[in-house]
């Protein structure tokens, strides 16, 4: 009987060992759980994560990336438009992202436009955003609804406009429709604060249509600390680095000491959800340390699109 225990018991916790390092160091399937990358990945879909040279956590420890000499498939290699598996900073949660900001760039989101270095950057693939909709008439309002209703979230307070979620190909769509009278997107202004965006400092007066210019830390790049860095990065530094800074007057110090640079130890990203109107992002909590990148989406193995 124990041999027979032995034959079975020790080829199975060997498998089982060896699938942990496999779904830890190399990859593994993952199920996309929020709305927050819609149009191109839906609430329900099965993706494949490509983990090979990327940081991992196995058992609560940090894991280093480890590199195997495959070419760029055996590295973590990432490119400004990749969509990443990320460790979210504040809801402890597990979440895909596009990669919008690489370390040492310079962001600033404006309405539907996101400017990287001082240029427009085209975004890679379909996205969505909140648009207000009026009808020529109340069948062609019956019509639209019908046709469009996983997209409409209700009437506005003057009930003469309707508030939808549309990707851009649905908005050129609706657009070229007769009985539009009227659609225009929907975002917040200059002069909209929410201070639920990062860095949370009401002076900025960001909000989440609305951000920057900011500097995406790059590791050994150094800024000079003065009233504007020191709001926009003390937490960050906190947080990631566990350096404090501390502010007296026009004094900043440094874990206690007169500063007047800070040279940051680790490399950031900026990400943000395809679905703009809804996604927990980058926005809210700032960059991100790159290593909180823990793969790259490589291909989507089921698409639960229309599956009721």
């Amino acid at each position: 009987m124990l041999n027979l225990l032995s034959q079975w018991v020790a080829p199975l916790i060997i498998a089982l060992l060896i699938s942990s390092i496999a779904f830890t160091y190399i990859g593994s399937i993952a199920r996309i759980s929020d709305q927050s990358m819609q149009p191109n990945f839906n609430e329900g879909d099965i993706v494949w994560i490509k983990k090979i040279g990327f940081n991992q956590q196995f058992l609560g420890l940090s894991i280093p990336p480890i590199q195997i000499p495959l070419g760029s498939i055996g590295k973590g290699t990432l490119k400004r438009g990749n969509t990443v598996a990320i460790f979210q900073p504040e809801k402890k949660l597990k979440s895909i992202k596009r990669l919008v900001g690489m370390p040492g760039d310079t962001l600033k989101l404006k309405r539907r436009s996101i400017l990287v270095n001082g240029e427009k950057w085209d975004y890679p693939v379909v996205q969505s955003h909140y648009y207000r909709i009026s009808f020529k008439s109340e069948k062609d309002k019956k019509r639209l609804l019908r046709t469009n209703s996983s997209a409409f979230l209700g009437p506005l307070k003057d009930r003469k406009f309707f508030l939808f979620n549309l990707d851009d190909s649905t908005y050129h769509e609706i657009l070229s429709d007769s009985g539009i009278a009227f659609i225009h997107p929907l975002f917040s202004g200059p002069k909209v604060k929410n201070e639920a965006i990062w860095p949370y400092w009401k002076r900025y007066g960001w909000n989440e249509s609305m951000m920057g210019p900011f500097y995406v830390p790059q590791k050994g790049d150094s800024i000079l600390l003065n009233a504007h860095s020191f709001n926009l990065y003390k937490d960050l530094i906190a947080k990631y680095e566990g350096v404090f800074l501390n502010k007296s007057g026009s004094e900043i110090r440094i874990n206690g000491e007169i500063a007047t640079h800070y040279t940051f130890k680790r490399d950031y990203v900026f990400v943000i959800g395809d679905n703009i109107p809804i996604s927990y992002d980058s926005r809210f909590y700032g960059p991100l340390p790159k290593d909180y990148i823990f793969g790259r989406i490589s291909c989507l193995i089921f698409s639960n699109f229309g599956v009721e």
